[in-house]
């Protein structure tokens, strides 16, 4: 049900052209997920780009390798492949409309640092979206929130 409601909502907001950076992407299956949400919607995946940026080379290359079996009818320009640290990222300012980082945030050594990065990167008004597992003190938000976890896809 959230991850329907999640679908809902970014397909309504998409623009023409969307360039997106997964940052700790490196398999691709968040990008996989872009990719795949950019090319059901009408305007397709031309002129977007999808950049994982990952500070495991061989994670990137078990990513691009795969990108051509798991999305064989999605053109692989779309991605991009870049070694890098969310700390350091060597991207100009104001490059990209989403960043995303799922379950990384938690390998940064310096988490401050990697989100001033994300904000420094990101277009006026894009969207950063930050996907982690948590303890939540609270017993009735606990209840909700784990009950919610076991059913987004």
């Amino acid at each position: 049900m959230v991850a329907s409601v999640f679908h809902k909502v970014a397909e309504r907001c998409a623009p023409a052209r969307v360039d997106c950076l997964d940052v700790a992407g490196g398999t691709g299956d968040i990008a996989f997920r872009i990719a795949e949400q950019l090319a059901k919607s009408p305007r397709g995946t031309q002129g977007s780009e999808v950049t994982v940026c990952d500070i495991n080379s061989s994670m990137l290359q078990v990513g691009e390798e795969r990108a051509a079996k798991v999305l064989p009818h999605v053109d692989p320009a779309l991605f991009r492949w870049v070694e890098g640290n969310a700390e350091h990222l060597d991207f100009e300012d104001n490059s990209f409309d989403v960043y995303t980082i799922v379950f990384g945030i938690r390998n940064v050594t310096h988490v401050d640092r990697a989100i001033q990065e994300a904000y420094r990167v990101l277009k006026p008004g894009g969207r950063f979206m930050c996907m982690e597992f948590s303890q939540v003190p609270n017993p009735l938000i606990r209840q909700f929130y784990d009950a919610v976890s076991f059913i987004i896809e």
